[in-house]
């Protein structure tokens, strides 16, 4: 048993020594960047993030979608919509772990801000369909 106890104990001071270690170096690595380093980080991640979605959406919405979007949203819309996205996952991440009178006051929060994104689109489709509609007309009068 004494035996038993000192493997125990050996173990345990080795996973201890071992963890210490590993957090000694996650703790030399973020040492070791500086603010702008971390900074370089996060807008290098987000531009990844803004290239996946402008792709995803001109091959499943299409080239003109993103284009009137471009030219007819707010400041802003793709930041959003990828804030939507996080605030979706991060939703259902919730919503399936909490009891449910918790979870639809959750969900109920997406869907209003998912309502708001849909107005947007909205608006911006309208416009871009009226654009066409100028477009045709100028060309029927030349």
């Amino acid at each position: 048993a004494s035996a038993s106890a000192s493997a125990s104990a050996s173990a345990s001071a080795s996973a201890s020594s071992s963890s210490s270690h590993s957090r000694a170096g996650l703790d030399a690595d973020a040492k070791g960047k500086t603010p702008a380093d971390r900074l370089h980080q996060i807008e290098a991640f987000h531009l990844m993030r803004s290239v996946a979605l402008d792709i995803s959406l001109r091959a499943f919405v299409g080239e003109a979608f993103v284009r009137a979007i471009d030219r007819h949203a707010a400041k802003g819309f793709m930041d959003r919509f990828m804030a939507f996205q996080d605030l979706v996952e991060d939703a259902t991440a919730q919503a399936t772990a909490l009891p449910r009178f918790i979870s639809k006051r959750i969900l109920d929060k997406v869907s209003g801000l998912r309502a708001e994104l849909v107005q947007e689109i909205t608006e911006v489709l309208r416009k871009c369909g009226e654009e066409e509609e100028e477009e045709e007309e100028e060309k029927k009068r030349r």
